[in-house]
């Protein structure tokens, strides 16, 4: 996949995670997609980054404090801890619905700095494949 296919298939899966916690669909659902979208856009952000190397979950937590270094005025590594929780949700279903809440906000701020610091990345160095 490119690094915009990332990107754009992030935004797929927040948009149906949307769908799911909005019509009172499966909230297990709902949490693992808006996990799925935080994660494509981590994968495309190593893209930028050939040091970085995807090598499973905890890859995740590294990319935003790496992130959080070029860009000190985010909220990237606490963003991915609630979002994990949404990850961890899918498998236990221990989140109340405040807590849910929560996770939900702070996973779609991380989609969307996300996808601004991709967009950013690629102007910055068109060189990648897209």
């Amino acid at each position: 996949m490119t690094p915009q296919g990332h990107p754009d298939t992030s935004s797929e899966l927040a948009a149906r995670s949307d769908q799911e916690f909005d019509q009172d669909g499966n909230r297990l659902i709902a949490a693992e997609l808006l996990w799925g979208a935080v994660a494509h856009n981590f994968i495309a952000a190593a893209d930028f980054h050939p040091d970085w190397q995807i090598r499973g979950h905890s890859y995740y937590a590294f990319a935003a404090g790496q992130i959080a270094r070029e860009e000190p005025n985010t909220s990237w590594p606490a963003d991915t801890a609630q979002a994990d929780r949404l990850h961890r949700h899918f498998y236990n279903g221990d989140l109340s619905h405040a807590d849910l809440a929560t996770c939900r906000v702070a996973a779609k701020r991380l989609v969307n700095a996300s996808t601004d610091y991709i967009t950013r990345q690629m102007a910055a160095q068109p060189n990648v494949q897209t």
